[in-house]
């Protein structure tokens, strides 16, 4: 036989226990975290698709880490379009452009004010205009304001379409992001350009060397859901002139001139997680010329394709195709790797076809620049200086030639934008176009946009 429990205690517990579920419901909310077993609204300008099929439902550790770092940090909101909680270089060299152009005209209304007075940051305040003058400029007596900045040479870098000319010294750089980001000047050597009058020699000289190119440039908008795919994350194309040029009016010296004057296409394709990476970035170049001199004759044709790896520093990761900080200075290392193949329309000499009318080379480039960081507490000549050096090694497939190539450049930017540069520059090697061989150190003007 069960024993019963009294009809009086039973309604106690019956009645206590109506009240449970609220109790319970009560110490499961304050016990757990924000937003767990609740419905949120994701933070503004997030792109990205959470559960499966966009169905906005959580399942995962990995997509939970994505949330919340989205929800937290502006910057993970803003660059990480791939929706997977790693912020690439071509995703940081992005966003870096984006805050740049988003923040142009208030630099520009400062520049076009400094003369007046100068921003002074007062912390947990608000910034305070003070200098010369105890008055506000007036918009209608003072310069007009500034229209902000295009969508050409003007740090905007998508997404979609934008263009611009850009002057350098190389191919090497060129880059998807190089027209629309209004610091690569700055960091650029430049096209040089230099004059000499020797008294004693009796010759005048005059040397030229860069490319002048007009890239229009895709950056895409947004990154595939299925984040182990791989995709094109950006595409240019553009037409390329490239000039190198020494005259010596000495007779004796002319054999020593160099004359080269090449044009044609010039294309970069940026690939994000190729290769099972996820923090790569693989940009493919490619570049078509006809190589000649200034008096327009076609000397060869070449095919040039290039693959070039980037990865965003990170803690005890050293970057590769992006700054690395050392204290008061940035460091950055690129490694590429080259093919090329030339071949001649003519039987006229050339340093290049020695051995048969045409030639298939291919190997490493390697390049090591270093710079001042821009703003305090850098000293302002030490912001404006940087040092490139360039090597290439090139092997011919058909009789094992070498064709080496080395460049080193001092730069010393005239202004702050960094687009007029004095520049000291030498070059050893065998010239790319020609095969020519040079030894030449020149110091001048270098034109950087």
């Amino acid at each position: 036989m069960v024993a019963r429990m009294p009809r009086t205690l039973r309604f106690v517990v019956l009645y206590v226990s109506s009240f449970l579920p609220a109790f319970s419901y009560a110490a499961i909310a304050d016990d757990t975290p924000p937003n767990i077993g609740q419905t949120v609204q994701a933070a503004s300008g997030d792109v990205c698709k959470y559960g499966k099929n966009g169905d906005g439902i959580i399942r995962t550790e990995q997509e939970a880490t994505v949330f919340f770092l989205h929800q937290k940090f502006d910057i993970y909101r803003l660059a990480d379009k791939t929706c997977d909680g790693k912020l690439t270089a071509s995703e940081i060299s992005r966003f870096e452009l984006d805050a740049v152009s988003t923040v142009a005209p208030d630099v520009q209304s400062y520049k076009d004010w400094a003369s007046v007075g100068r921003i002074t940051v007062v912390k947990g305040g608000t910034p305070a205009l003070v200098g010369q003058k105890a008055v506000t400029p007036s918009p209608q007596t003072g310069p007009a304001p500034s229209q902000g900045v295009s969508n050409t040479k003007s740090g905007n870098c998508g997404p979609g379409w934008a263009g611009g000319p850009i002057i350098r010294d190389s191919f090497t750089e060129l880059s998807i992001f190089a027209a629309c980001d209004p610091t690569s000047a700055a960091k650029a050597t430049g096209a040089q350009f230099t004059y000499s009058d020797d008294l004693i020699a009796a010759n005048r000289s005059f040397s030229a060397n860069g490319v002048v190119a007009f890239p229009y440039s895709w950056i895409a908008e947004a990154s595939p859901p299925d984040r182990t795919m791989s995709y094109v994350s950006g595409f240019n194309i553009a037409p390329v002139v490239s000039f190198q040029r020494l005259t010596e009016s000495n007779p004796k010296l002319q054999s020593k001139q160099i004359d080269i004057l090449s044009y044609g296409l010039y294309s970069d394709l940026a690939v994000e997680r190729l290769f099972g990476d996820p923090y790569l970035t693989n940009h493919f170049r490619l570049r078509a010329a006809a190589n000649g001199d200034f008096e327009g004759d076609v000397k060869s044709y070449s095919v040039t394709g290039e693959w070039e790896p980037l990865r965003a520093a990170a803690d005890n990761v050293v970057g590769l195709g992006s700054p690395n900080q050392l204290g008061y200075l940035h460091w950055q290392v690129n490694t590429i790797l080259r093919a090329q193949y030339y071949e001649r329309p003519t039987t006229k000499p050339d340093p290049l076809f020695d051995t048969s009318n045409s030639i298939f080379r291919a190997g490493p480039v390697l390049a090591f620049s270093i710079g001042g960081n821009h703003g305090d507490p850098v000293p302002g000549w030490l912001q404006k200086t940087s040092f490139v050096s360039t090597f290439s090694t090139l092997t011919d497939f058909s009789d094992r030639r070498e064709f080496n190539h080395w460049t080193n450049a001092l730069v010393w930017n005239l202004d702050d934008a960094g687009n007029v540069a004095i520049k000291l520059k030498n070059e050893i090697g065998r010239i790319e176009d020609t095969g020519q061989k040079v030894n030449l150190t020149t110091l001048g003007l270098a034109l950087k946009y």
